[in-house]
């Protein structure tokens, strides 16, 4: 309707209706024209756009033209939406059309892979089959085989026999004609013949029996059960310079009632060891508690002591405790005692760690505080941030001799990094190593074989402070068991 009233008002009619009479008071057969129009036309004022008969003049034209070019402008702001509308409708059939290709594409390759697998199955089912027969064949021909092996081997045994028949036959036959004839046997025992030597075999020559010299280092079991004086020694070998002096003289008390106070006031100055420093150390061996981690066995290597000065302590404790009793009057922690070892004669300086009493009588735990050995709890130390693997794997003795062999006989440095109410926790590290460098370390190294796997305890705090160091580790441990070494070899994992 719009459209009709627009063509109207463009009509030849309607230009000769803007067009201005020729007079002012003339009226022209045109205007005229004009004015009937209006006439036959009453819906264009129900509508809003012209005046009706009677009340049009003509100074609203131009209101009646501005409506009309509103109008018009509307009409074109609509055209131009449903112009962009069907731009993006054509814009999301062209996308539909692109996704029915790409399923299409994707139905054809998922096909082709369902075909693919289809022969592949195919074809490990004629290889089963195949392998089936080639086994069944297999079988049979080593049937054939050993049934032909056992035939073989009867005849050659009954031709053996046959053989030894006829010569002990032979042998009956040649005897008779001998003894036909009167020709005497010779004993086998050469007896007839005094020309005829027999050599006697000699006896092994004595050698005596070398005994292997004992080790610094030596790996243990402990049981928790067993304490010091409790009566029964730990199973365990100590550092050899524990035993080496006085070992081949008797302890006798030359005065056994002679009595001595003791002096609760004696201290002896030990080292402490702050986190985060370096020291010089030496591994004397590991231990092996029941329900914990390994335990190391640690001696540090103090190079203020002059030489030989630990030997003649040593010497003045066994000749002094030799001729009388030192009694104690009181048996307490932290204190400082001379005990002598149950594995030898010799005195040496101890600390007590702990005291037991029952009815059986008092013990005590002591530390030898020179050797850093202890016939129930060695100084203790251990692996910060790895742990070796335990015993249920078959690598566990494995760990323990590369353990052994990076630190048996050798003097180590040493980083502390925790100090758990005295087990430390250190790394440790090769003379002129960087010691803030953990890759040079040897946890990482046991790490990097497979032959320790991280601590995973919260109470340690170095194991969460450094986050690189946390993504190291990790980072080599995913290697370790990519390449499929110790507890990470490709068998065991496929088990």
């Amino acid at each position: 309707m719009l459209r009709g009233l627009m063509e109207r008002a463009w009509s030849p009619v309607g230009a000769a209706r803007r067009a201005p009479p020729s007079s002012k008071f003339a009226i022209d057969t045109s205007h005229l024209a004009y004015v009937r129009y209006f006439h036959r036309t009453p819906i264009e004022a129900d509508f809003g756009l012209l005046p009706d008969t009677h009340s049009w003049h003509r100074k609203d034209l131009p209101t009646v033209m501005e409506k009309l070019r509103q109008t018009h402008t509307n009409i074109s702001d609509l055209f131009s939406r449903l112009a962009v509308e069907k731009a993006s409708l054509d814009s999301a059939l062209q996308r539909c059309a692109e996704r029915d290709v790409q399923d299409h594409e994707l139905l054809s390759a998922v096909s082709d892979f369902a075909e693919r697998q289809r022969r592949v199955e195919d074809d490990v089912r004629g290889l089963l089959d195949r392998q089936s027969e080639s086994d069944e064949v297999l079988e049979e021909g080593m049937m054939r085989l050993f049934k032909e092996k056992t035939e073989k081997n009867q005849r050659c045994r009954r031709e053996i026999e046959g053989l030894f028949e006829e010569s002990v036959r032979g042998a009956q036959e040649i005897e008779q004609l001998l003894r036909r004839f009167d020709i005497a046997v010779l004993p086998a025992d050469g007896s007839a013949n005094p020309g005829l030597i027999f050599l006697t075999p000699s006896s092994p020559p004595d050698i005596p029996e070398v005994k292997p010299k004992p080790q610094e280092w030596d790996f243990f079991t402990y049981d928790q059960d067993v304490s010091w004086g409790s009566g029964g020694a730990p199973q365990i070998k100590p550092p050899s310079p524990f035993i080496d002096f006085c070992e081949s003289e008797v302890t006798t008390f030359s005065d056994p009632l002679r009595f001595e106070s003791v002096h609760r006031n004696v201290g002896i100055p030990i080292p402490t060891w702050t986190e985060d420093r370096i020291r010089e150390i030496k591994v004397n061996g590991i231990r092996i508690p029941k329900y914990e981690g390994a335990e190391l066995s640690v001696r540090i290597v103090d190079s203020s002591t002059e030489p030989g000065a630990l030997e003649e302590l040593t010497q003045n404790l066994t000749k002094y405790h030799r001729e009388t009793i030192h009694k104690l009057a009181d048996n307490y922690p932290s204190g400082f005692v001379a005990i002598q070892s149950s594995h030898g004669k010799a005195w040496h300086r101890g600390k007590i760690l702990q005291v037991h009493v029952s009815n059986h009588g008092c013990t005590a735990e002591v530390r030898f505080i020179d050797f850093g050995f202890h016939e129930t709890q060695a100084l203790q130390a251990r692996l910060s941030f790895v742990e070796l693997v335990g015993p249920p794997t078959q690598h566990y003795t494995e760990a323990l001799e590369a353990l052994q062999k990076a630190c048996a006989g050798r003097t180590l440095m040493a980083k502390l990094d925790y100090n758990d109410s005295g087990t430390l926790h250190m790394r440790l590290l090769n003379p002129g190593c960087n010691p803030d460098n953990i890759s040079a370390s040897i946890n990482v190294q046991l790490l990097q074989g497979g032959l320790a796997v991280l601590s995973d305890s919260p109470r340690y705090p170095y194991t969460y402070a450094d986050r690189a160091i946390s993504r190291l580790l990790a980072t080599i441990v995913i290697s370790a068991r990519n390449q499929g070494v110790g507890i990470y070899r490709r068998k065991e994992a496929a088990l």
